[in-house]
């Protein structure tokens, strides 16, 4: 799962979108952005038969992750649904990803932000090469 949520962190970051970060990571909150920022959180991941390959045992997958826009409590939630469907969505499916849903937006009182979230589905191949696995 860390691995597919660095591999969705990696292709927004490498589409240009700035302040995007896994939902476990080590950065403290303070050094974050004061206006809005992105969170790639995993929720499930299914994995199927693995089939023999040259490169070791491949195991199609399933995986549904969240996708969330954080901005502070007074700001219009109109920032992040616009940020959302104008560049996180499009990079997004450009990776391949299915919207699966689109959840209202939360408020967060310890993090003073509210987040505009939205499930997504992703499909793939893990290989299992005897050293880690690949994605």
């Amino acid at each position: 799962m860390l691995a597919l949520t660095e591999r969705v962190v990696g292709h927004l970051k490498a589409a240009g979108l700035r302040e995007v970060y896994p939902a476990f990571d080590a950065v403290p909150f303070s050094r974050k952005s004061q206006t809005l920022f992105t969170v790639v959180t995993p929720e499930t991941i299914q994995l199927d038969f693995p089939f023999p390959d040259s490169r070791g045992d491949v195991r199609p997958f399933t995986a549904r992750f969240r996708a969330s826009v954080l901005i502070p409590m007074g700001a219009p939630v109109q920032w992040a649904e616009d940020f959302f469907y104008q560049k996180l969505l499009p990079c997004l499916e450009q990776m391949g990803s299915v919207l699966c849903e689109i959840h209202a937006p939360q408020t967060d009182i310890a993090l003073g932000r509210v987040a505009f979230a939205a499930s997504f589905r992703l499909r793939g191949m893990y290989v299992d090469d005897g050293k880690g696995g690949a994605l």
